[in-house]
């Protein structure tokens, strides 16, 4: 009996770790990769963005407006390359490679701009930054939920890029 137990058990990690490999996938990793690095980015905050914005659809359109795998805005899109110094137009958000890199260089900026502070850079990527100086998006249940739901997906996506890396 304990013999069945056992093997019940080990059955039901093995499903349970397939589970969440399936629901936590790591697509787009040469775009990640490429831009983890140039704009010193950790790789699992970016998989837990592009899961939670959209949840690897590159061609989504938010009922806002947002576009693509990580849910830019266009605006924001236009001004984060305007300054520093690339042209919007030579750029598409419905194109995976443009929408993170685009994406990476805003939560660059972010990143810079909070003080690598995650709560504050995932509350901005959602809710704008104009509401992180006076807390405001604390109030709002959407930020908070979104801030709460990229904390759980980056526990995934963390533990799930060590294990990568040890069996490398």
């Amino acid at each position: 009996m304990k013999k069945y137990f056992f093997f019940i058990l080990f059955f039901l990690f093995l499903f349970s770790v397939k589970k969440i490999n399936d629901f936590f996938p790591l697509k787009y990793t040469e775009e990640v990769e490429v831009y983890s690095e140039k704009f010193n980015l950790d790789k699992a905050l970016i998989y837990s963005i592009i899961k939670v914005e959209s949840n690897f659809r590159e061609k989504v359109v938010s009922p806002k407006g947002a576009i693509g795998l990580m849910q830019v805005m266009p605006s924001t899109a236009t001004w984060i390359l305007e300054i520093n110094n690339y042209k919007a137009k030579d750029y598409d958000l419905y194109l995976a490679n443009d929408n993170i890199f685009i994406a990476c260089l805003y939560l660059r900026y972010l990143h810079d701009r909070f003080n690598n502070n995650f709560e504050k850079i995932n509350a901005a990527y959602n809710g704008g930054s104009s509401r992180i100086e006076n807390e405001v998006w604390k109030d709002i249940e959407e930020t908070r939920n979104y801030v709460k739901k990229v904390k759980i997906a980056y526990f995934f996506y963390k533990y799930k890029l060590k294990i990568i890396e040890v069996f490398k």
